[in-house]
């Protein structure tokens, strides 16, 4: 199912859509978000599907480049900018982000961070708070989170969000976020796993558990406006 996280042969994939994606690393796979709680055993209707591609290290990640294992940089849209002074870290909004650590030669170099991102609209990636409504920074404006289980589907936690600036507040409202794919929403009792619109629901906690989920990767939250596309026996 696509958003699913699966493990086979001790490799982690993603499924997307009806293809493989796989991270190079744990620390990779941590900082897009993921827990291990997420992950389940490879089915082989999974490892048919053709692996197409690396995922890309998610926006908004600050990394240390195992290159040379002292420059970090912050990641956004496929690119590398490093951060000179630590405290730039507070303004991108990425103080409170763990560090992870990769190897970053396959990724653009874009120019150092520096005082410029004081003044201007956060980079892609950056998580905003506008009156009580938190908002990711994407490159066609700010889409708000409805719901914290939203916000939390996407292993977001709040120490990461920034107070908005003057920049931010010019820039469109554009469509909510939905509940990322693959997460597990408890909706008053019963269980699904959400992909795109749908959600596919658990008859039983049996079947949630034998298909390898963990009862810590479960959200409580409304599946309200998702289609019921079909059962897990």
């Amino acid at each position: 199912m696509s958003g699913e996280v699966i493990l086979n042969s001790g490799t982690v994939y993603l499924i997307s859509g009806n293809e493989r994606l796989g991270f190079r690393s744990a620390d990779e796979f941590l900082a897009d978000g993921y827990t291990f709680d997420m992950v389940v055993p490879a089915t082989d209707a999974d490892m048919a599907l053709p692996y197409t591609r690396d995922v890309s290290i998610r926006d908004g990640s600050l990394v240390l480049d195992l290159a040379d294992n002292q420059t970090i940089y912050l990641i956004y849209a496929g690119i590398a900018r490093p951060v000179a002074i630590p405290a730039f870290a507070g303004t991108l909004g990425t103080e409170q982000r763990i560090v992870y650590q990769a190897d970053l030669s396959l990724y653009a170099r874009g120019a150092e961070i520096s005082f410029d991102f004081f003044y201007a609209a956060r980079p892609k990636g950056s998580l905003i708070d506008n009156s009580g409504t938190v908002y990711l920074a994407k490159d066609s404006g700010l889409a708000p989170f409805p719901s914290e289980a939203i916000f939390r589907s996407h292993g977001y936690n709040f120490d990461m969000v920034l107070q908005v600036n003057p920049a931010e507040m010019k820039r469109p409202v554009v469509e909510a976020m939905r509940y990322r794919d693959g997460s597990i929403i408890d909706d008053a009792g019963t269980v699904y796993l959400i992909a795109g619109v749908e959600k596919w629901g658990f008859k039983t906690w049996e079947g949630y558990l034998s298909r390898g989920y963990s009862p810590k990767a479960i959200l409580q939250g409304t599946t309200q406006g998702y289609i019921l596309a079909g059962t897990y026996e």
